[in-house]
């Protein structure tokens, strides 16, 4: 990764676990998220992504008061103790022209994971995913996501779980990437049912 992205993305490791790292406390719980999780989530949010946690809070509040009526996507938490370690989101696009030539195929969309960097590289991440998945494979026989060329992180957990790459462009959807390429991926989830 170049200098000038450092700090993006989290840093690569081969090893599935941080060598040394505690295991996790407790019983890892994967749920949908309430309303009653919005402030952590915002707080989450905002630290990987930088901005207000009030401002992050108020989209994941507007996104689980859509859910009620079964519009909007799905957000998952990773919960244990009563405490927040994470959320993982799903979203259906509708062939959404990208910024390159053509559209996205229709369908559901990984649309980010992100853990508390204290529960890192401790399986919460590879949980939310998994989870997701088997949400959208009720709903399909294939998954998609996209992520930067440079978020090696990214790229090896969705390998472990079959994601093979589609398209490569310099965005897809509304997202531009950093660096100036990304890469769409797919899955088959007819064995995941």
């Amino acid at each position: 990764m170049d200098r000038e992205n450092a700090g993006l993305f989290e840093e690569f490791d081969e090893a599935d676990r941080v060598p040394g790292a505690p295991g996790l406390p407790g019983r890892l719980m994967i749920r949908p998220a309430r309303m009653q999780d919005v402030n952590a989530l915002g707080c989450i949010s905002a630290e990987r992504e930088g901005g207000d946690a009030q401002t992050h809070s108020a989209a994941f509040k507007r996104v689980i008061e859509d859910d009620r009526i079964g519009h909007s996507p799905l957000v998952l938490v990773a919960e244990m103790g009563g405490d927040i370690m994470g959320f993982g989101k799903v979203r259906r696009l509708t062939g959404e022209p990208g910024a390159d030539a053509g559209a996205l195929p229709e369908g559901w969309y990984l649309t980010g994971v992100v853990v508390d960097p204290r529960f890192r590289r401790r399986g919460v991440g590879s949980k939310l995913t998994a989870e997701r998945l088997r949400w959208i494979a009720e709903r399909s026989p294939s998954a998609y996501y996209f992520t930067n060329v440079q978020n090696r992180v990214s790229i090896a957990l969705h390998k472990r779980f079959g994601f093979f790459e589609v398209a490569r462009g310099t965005g897809f959807a509304d997202v531009l990437f950093v660096g100036g390429e990304g890469i769409l991926f797919q899955a088959d989830l007819t064995r995941v049912r």
